[in-house]
């Protein structure tokens, strides 16, 4: 089994991709954007002491983990069978959990979730063979499109914390970071203006072949209707060349200003010739100064949900798990 991860920052066409590749491969299961990987990697040097119901409370904790379509009996007699073999053994069951209620075999499962990239040093240990794809965007049209949507779990919350600062100094981290480990790189300009001769690259780039161009991707079920009808309703459709520009007749001039200020070297080497204005240092330095508060008090507050949802043990397992890590990197 070979894994393909898809990693991105949110708004970046990271949804349109993984549906492209699921409709033109038949060799490759696409999951949803559910944290599947991550708390298996938090509890593996724990998984042998934990309670098997305590391990499927971790992994169906994530709102989203009903688009998988496994449910909770199931994922129990899947953890009882592997548990004791390791957290890939878990994981390798789900996916043939999922093989046989779809009636086909597959020898690809693309994984979609941005924070994976930072447990990629741990996922390739697992799985050797894994291929990483990176899909990134204009930041501009990013932050746009983040300052423009609700996040979809949490009604009445604008994506990106709403803070221009925070979206464009992430998208500059993120990205720099993601194109030092990608095996594929994609643009999303790219894949809206030439959607067939991106997927193909893709697909030859990770063996896999070129099956379909059809067109109709309103059968496809890892995305819940409430997200089709909402973030991602734009995925269903054909390919529009007005949104590789149209972020350009939202944008405001503040945000413009910032994402210049930040993201403007990382933006030239992408290709993303910054022809707009340019960024006053007085101003920027207040917006810095603003956001890194803001920052602190939202990790703060998410630190203190973070223990009143898993408690303090979860938390020394996972600060266990860091040192852990941190030593086997420098003993390497």
């Amino acid at each position: 089994m070979k894994i393909i991860l898809m990693l991105y920052v949110s708004r970046s066409g990271s949804t349109l991709l993984s549906n492209r590749i699921a409709q033109a491969a038949s060799n490759v299961l696409v999951l949803p954007e559910i944290d599947i990987l991550e708390p298996l990697l938090n509890i593996e040097p724990n998984i042998v002491k934990m309670k098997t119901s305590a391990i499927a409370h971790l992994l169906s904790s994530d709102p989203r983990w009903q688009n998988i379509k496994i449910s909770n009996a199931v994922l129990i007699k899947i953890i009882d069978k592997h548990r004791r073999h390791g957290v890939k053994k878990i994981f390798l069951g789900m996916i043939e959990y999922l093989q046989a209620k779809a009636g086909r075999q597959v020898n690809y499962v693309l994984i979609k979730k941005g924070s994976n990239l930072y447990r990629v040093p741990e996922i390739k240990r697992l799985f050797k063979d894994t291929v990483i794809i990176h899909i990134y965007r204009d930041p501009r049209a990013v932050a746009n499109s983040l300052l423009s949507n609700e996040r979809p779990n949490r009604p009445g919350h604008i994506m990106g914390r709403g803070d221009p600062v925070y979206i464009a100094r992430q998208w500059s981290k993120y990205t720099n970071k993601a194109e030092l480990v990608s095996d594929i790189s994609v643009r999303f300009e790219d894949l809206i203006m030439n959607e067939k001769s991106v997927v193909q690259r893709i697909l030859k780039g990770v063996s896999l072949d070129y099956t379909s161009e059809s067109s109709d991707y309103s059968n496809l079920p890892y995305i819940n209707k409430k997200e089709r009808d909402g973030i991602h309703k734009l995925v269903f459709r054909e390919a529009d060349l007005e949104r590789v520009s149209g972020w350009k007749n939202e944008i405001d001039n503040k945000t413009l200003e910032i994402v210049n200020m930040f993201c403007g070297v990382q933006m030239q080497k992408l290709g993303y010739q910054d022809k707009s204005i340019q960024p006053n240092f007085y101003s920027g330095s207040a917006l810095l100064t603003i956001s890194i508060l803001k920052s602190f008090a939202y990790k703060v507050g998410l630190f203190c949900m973070y223990i009143r949802k898993n408690g303090w043990l979860y938390l020394l397992n996972k600060v266990k798990g860091y040192i852990r890590r941190t030593k086997e990197e420098l003993l390497k």
